[in-house]
């Protein structure tokens, strides 16, 4: 994996990581202030300067220590999101091209994000391998510059994403993650929306960039599964642990001042079932961790 994805709130504190680099050596670590993160200063400098921008979003490229970083910078009201992407091989591979288009394309074709664009009339104007494979392997499409844009696509689809469309050639960006259902699998991906101008500064046409994120929503989805499970084991240790203990408490203290050997039988009852009810409660915390 060559993604680190992590949140961090206004103070510098990152509090939570999603996916980290493996390779990379970028890491970092929960709970711990930004200064103390193994990350590239220009790095650090960057979610600086926004931590404190509300609702901003940041999408540039880095160079540190030798390699390339792609950054993104989401502002939120508590937190905000840093997403770091390692693109230093897609570089290295730039580099080695003329810059002209073809070999501009072959550098868009490597990336496995999906891009592509279309003009006002949805006819698609350019696109990328990565767009042409997904056309294939979901709408088995052949779909090809020229075209409408959707062509071969469902009618369910059409009406969800044309008013969306319509807003980014009003001229409004939109970013956002959707969650669709590609064969029987929920797919989750993170969409770029932007209208394209000419020079005359008028619009024509609507830029897109696809980005699979169904890495980082699974570890979501984990962490958010393990939260649950913590409240809820918090929960038993609370109020359902606490009743037999407090039961077995008061027991025990009456037994220390009871001679009468009838009420001290029937303190020991009261206590063995208080224990065996302690018992039951203790294994279903046991459960709550380990099976669920």
């Amino acid at each position: 994996m060559s993604e680190l994805c992590f949140k961090i709130n206004k103070k510098g504190i990152v509090t939570e990581c999603l996916s980290h680099f493996d390779e990379s050596g970028l890491s970092v670590l929960v709970n711990k202030h930004l200064s103390e993160q193994n990350l590239p200063k220009v790095i650090t400098d960057l979610i600086n300067k926004y931590l404190h921008e509300n609702n901003y979003h940041c999408f540039r490229n880095v160079a540190a220590d030798s390699h390339f970083f792609n950054f993104r910078f989401l502002g939120g009201t508590d937190e905000c999101t840093c997403i770091i992407n390692n693109i230093t091989d897609r570089v290295k591979r730039y580099s080695e091209f003329d810059h002209n288009n073809n070999q501009f394309k072959a550098l868009v074709d490597s990336t496995f994000e999906i891009i592509w664009s279309f003009d006002t009339n949805y006819i698609l104007t350019a696109a990328n391998k990565a767009f042409f494979d997904l056309r294939k392997r979901v709408f088995n499409s052949n779909i090809q510059i020229g075209d409408s844009f959707f062509k071969d696509v469902t009618e369910g689809r059409m009406d969800k994403w044309k008013p969306i469309y319509e807003q980014v050639l009003a001229g409004k960006k939109l970013y956002f993650e959707d969650e669709r259902m590609i064969g029987n699998q929920v797919d989750y991906a993170e969409i770029n929306l932007n209208p394209v101008y000419n020079r005359k500064g008028q619009i024509i046409g609507c830029m897109g960039i696809t980005r699979d994120i169904n890495m980082r929503k699974k570890n979501e989805i984990e962490l958010k599964e393990y939260t649950q499970k913590l409240e809820k084991f918090a929960f038993k240790t609370s109020h359902e642990l606490r009743r037999p203990l407090a039961n077995i408490l008061g027991i025990v203290s009456l037994l220390k001042n009871e001679n009468n050997p009838q009420e001290v039988k029937e303190l020991l009852e009261a206590l063995f079932k208080s224990a065996d009810e302690l018992d039951l409660e203790v294994k279903a915390m046991n459960d709550t961790i380990n099976n669920q």
